[in-house]
């Protein structure tokens, strides 16, 4: 029973990153999920925080909001698929693009998830950026060394690409980072 999850797992997976290079594809599956309509770009949506998966996804989206007042269903987040950043550049909308050193991401991601081959990950990794690549005026690149450490900076950065006013978040702050890791804990707590 153990490996025809794994093997199941392993499919939607599959699919699902094959779909996420096709936005009327993707957002026409998953749409299906009141979920994953939580965390879609929509023409509601203020932002993009997107990344491969391990990629600081969370940390940065929390910090964003930790100094920004924004409702979730305004941050097109979470759903590690090209789809995402493709629409959010159709609609204008500013984006931050995350990534992390492909081994270290890809380490992080198979560790967490044991049905996904290292090759699949790794295949999967370079798909994800090379597809966004011919967009890369289009939207903000930040590292994770950054993201975790100068997210303010980001943000400012933001602010100068897409002429926004979103207010930086205080990277020396050691309380401000300390109550994001609080939040995200508190929240994982319930899921």
């Amino acid at each position: 029973m153990k490996n025809f999850v794994r093997w199941l797992r392993n499919r939607r997976f599959r699919v699902r990153q094959f779909t996420a290079r096709y936005p009327w594809m993707f957002f026409s599956l998953y749409k299906l999920s009141s979920y994953n309509r939580k965390l879609m770009v929509t023409r509601r949506t203020r932002i993009t925080i997107e990344g491969y998966p391990r990629s600081a996804n969370t940390y940065a989206v929390y910090a964003f909001k930790h100094v920004n007042e924004i409702q979730w269903n305004e941050v097109g987040h979470h759903l590690h698929v090209q789809a995402q950043i493709i629409r959010s550049v159709k609609y204008q909308i500013p984006v931050i693009l995350l990534i992390r050193h492909p081994l270290e991401a890809v380490r992080s991601l198979v560790v967490r998830h044991d049905f996904i081959p290292v090759a699949d990950a790794l295949e999967d990794y370079t798909r994800f950026y090379s597809d966004l690549y011919k967009l890369r005026d289009s939207f903000v690149v930040a590292n994770f060394d950054d993201v975790t450490e100068h997210f303010g900076k980001i943000i400012e950065r933001v602010n100068k690409r897409f002429s926004t006013k979103f207010n930086l978040f205080p990277d020396h702050d050691e309380q401000a980072k300390a109550a994001v890791f609080d939040e995200i804990d508190s929240c994982l707590l319930y899921t």
